[in-house]
């Protein structure tokens, strides 16, 4: 393809963070605002470097969403150019192949439908439950209300898990028009609501989510939490996974932890693991948890005022996020420290 005459928003994909969300921040910011981009570098220093079969599969989503034009959408492939084109809702099936996480998939496409003219439906087949990435239950409860809360309409169903390595999962989603994109100010979280405890199993036995949910329940315990409901599920799958997830209502909020099962790992030392990170944002002033600051800044920069909150942890994620989302746009996103609290402000540009 001859490029020549196209202004391409440049990126070094090795830069920051260096993983694949530099790639599908890029494809979504270009979707959304209309501005090519050329990644090198993509994931240089990791292990296998290039895209991998999952990048791959966002990358073809988002063609498909705004009928770019694409170079480089390949296994291994270490540079992507991208042109969008028009944003068009429809219908999509996207089969990642792998057990690769269809929540990312979803992520990355979910805004640039949101600000098409019609409605979308859209099923992921892949993983569901993985390391590394936001499991179905995050997005469910804790993406999902945000995004809401932001102005996107979004309906979303499990219809089958996939864990790794076989995968074999299935979400599906219908994403209809914004209603806009409304600003988010969290300064108080407020007073701990509800907590529950939810553990499950897809073809394994039983009583590993339920050493799940007493391991912790007695860490909980021990740090004077009492009141918390329980919840095990059952899967019959294609494949075999468990997890332990963790779910915080505030007031004003809301905190999301989980673990995945592993061959060689007691259950006990993951809920341990667990809820040693929902106690630390449950200790702190944070409004909200690590996650979810960093999947909050792509909708929040699409905002017309200013939006604030506070995270536990300032993480590489959210600061590469953050440099990817100023090549493509004029918004003014500041993270530091005020007082005691690690602070997120989003401001676009006119508002000063």
């Amino acid at each position: 393809m001859d490029y020549s005459d196209v202004k391409f928003v440049m990126i070094d994909g090795a830069r920051g963070e260096g993983g694949g969300q530099i790639v599908r921040s890029a494809l979504t910011l270009s979707a959304i605002t209309g501005k090519p981009f050329r990644i090198v570098n993509i994931r240089r220093n990791r292990p296998n470097p290039g895209l991998r079969n999952q990048h791959v599969r966002c990358v073809l989503a988002t063609q498909r969403v705004c009928s770019a034009e694409v170079e480089g959408a390949e296994k291994a492939s270490r540079e992507l150019s991208f042109v969008p084109g028009k944003i068009t809702a429809g219908k999509h099936e996207i089969d990642i192949g792998t057990a690769g996480s269809t929540g990312l998939v979803l992520q990355t496409i979910a805004l640039p439908l949101s600000l098409a003219e019609g409605s979308s439906e859209v099923v992921i087949r892949g993983g569901t439950h993985n390391h590394f990435a936001p499991i179905y239950d995050y997005l469910d409860l804790q993406w999902l209300p945000f995004m809401r809360r932001i102005g996107l309409d979004i309906d979303l169903e499990l219809v089958s898990p996939g864990f790794y390595p076989k995968g074999g999962g299935e979400i599906r989603a219908t994403i209809r028009p914004a209603a806009g994109f409304f600003p988010l100010l969290i300064a108080d979280r407020g007073k701990l609501k509800r907590l529950t405890i939810r553990a499950a199993v897809d073809n394994l036995p039983r009583n590993i989510a339920e050493r799940f949910i007493k391991q912790t329940a007695s860490q909980l315990k021990s740090r004077n939490i009492r009141k918390f409901k329980t919840e095990i599920r059952t899967f019959s799958g294609v494949g075999r996974g468990t997890y332990v997830f963790l779910f915080a209502e505030y007031e004003n909020s809301g905190a999301c932890y989980f673990g995945l099962g592993k061959i060689g790992k007691k259950a006990e030392k993951i809920a341990d693991e667990m809820v040693e990170e929902f106690i630390e944002f449950h200790r702190s002033e944070a409004t909200v948890d690590k996650y979810l600051a960093d999947q909050l800044l792509l909708p929040l920069a699409l905002c017309k005022g200013e939006s604030a909150f506070s995270t536990p942890r300032i993480t590489r994620h959210l600061l590469t996020n953050a440099d990817v989302i100023r090549k493509f746009t004029d918004v003014e996103i500041i993270v530091g420290k005020k007082e005691t609290r690690n602070v997120v402000t989003v401001r676009p540009r006119a508002s000063g």
